[in-house]
């Protein structure tokens, strides 16, 4: 088996089964599975997908998260090449084989840990695909300038694109919607973090693969479209502290006790304002909690 690609699914049986449609339609040329894991969504998507022939279906007993759920169809894997790609993409062209060749034919001389391909939006717009790794400096900049950019609009406020020029482009991270690793070395990081429900995962990722040697990529030699956020749905307040709790793992993980414990005091004294000017009196107590909980 040259690839094993595992989709999550939670409470989108149509945007899953587009994907899965999307797959078999174009990928040619490689041998393949689809792995899909449903993570408990209850909605009647474990009656749609145990009907659709070629795949392996998983039934998690319990909402795992983006990580854990991957982690979970990843033990059911039998490619040599592991694609975790999100539920709410679609492919437009054989992008897998594509991806797979770039990967094969590159991996000793560009030391490949990781490989994505530049993500469009339904307009065709490049989106996010990439970034620098996340450090607590860099986090701590980007909410000091967000502030004034989001909630005093003071400065307007840019969409964040990746546009790659070549080919080939180094980058800290690949996103987890569309990323390629060699399963021996992604076991060999201990695949996703289990301490992760949603995000940030895909950026650790990236950085224990810096740790052992190998590095990440973004390929423009194909696009996939992700229909991004379309997958999950929330509330802003429970969002923003979903992103927040994967943050503050993230630099706990890579920062050590005492940068962590720093980054959290002015973490803490940056968001003051934007609890009393923004989530006062909808969801303050919550936020507030959320933020001197350490």
């Amino acid at each position: 088996m040259e690839v094993s690609i595992i989709i999550v699914n939670f409470k989108t049986p149509q945007l899953t089964k587009n994907c899965i449609d999307s797959i078999k339609k174009f990928t040619s040329g490689i041998d393949y599975e689809i792995i899909l894991v449903d993570n408990n969504s209850g909605d009647g998507s474990e009656e749609i997908f145990k009907k659709i022939e070629d795949i392996t279906y998983i039934q998690a007993t319990e909402n795992l998260g983006f990580g854990r759920a991957n982690n979970l169809g990843l033990k059911s894997a039998a490619g040599e090449l592991i694609l975790f790609l999100n539920s709410d993409t679609v492919l437009l062209e054989n992008s897998v084989k594509k991806m797979f060749d770039f990967f094969r034919h590159h991996e000793d001389k560009l030391g490949i840990g990781s490989l994505g391909l530049t993500l469009i939006d339904r307009n065709k717009e490049m989106i996010h695909s990439a970034g620098d790794l996340p450090t607590a400096v860099n986090l701590l900049s980007s909410y000091f300038q967000n502030f004034f950019i989001k909630d005093f609009h003071k400065r307007k406020n840019v969409k964040e694109v990746s546009e790659y020029r070549s080919e080939i482009a180094e980058v800290g991270y690949v996103t987890g919607a569309d990323l390629m690793v060699r399963k021996e070395v992604f076991e060999s990081i201990e695949n996703f973090d289990p301490d992760f429900f949603m995000y940030y995962e895909d950026a650790l990722v990236g950085h224990r693969l810096r740790q052992i040697g190998k590095k990440n990529y973004i390929c423009n030699c194909s696009q996939i479209v992700h229909l991004e956020g379309e997958s999950f749905k929330t509330p802003n307040l429970t969002k923003r502290i979903m992103v927040e709790k994967s943050m503050f793992i993230y630099v706990k993980k890579t920062s050590g006790k005492f940068g962590y414990f720093l980054f959290r005091m002015i973490f803490m004294l940056i968001n003051f304002p934007i609890l009393i000017l923004k989530f006062w009196r909808t969801g303050s107590w919550r936020y507030l909690k959320h933020l001197i909980s350490f």
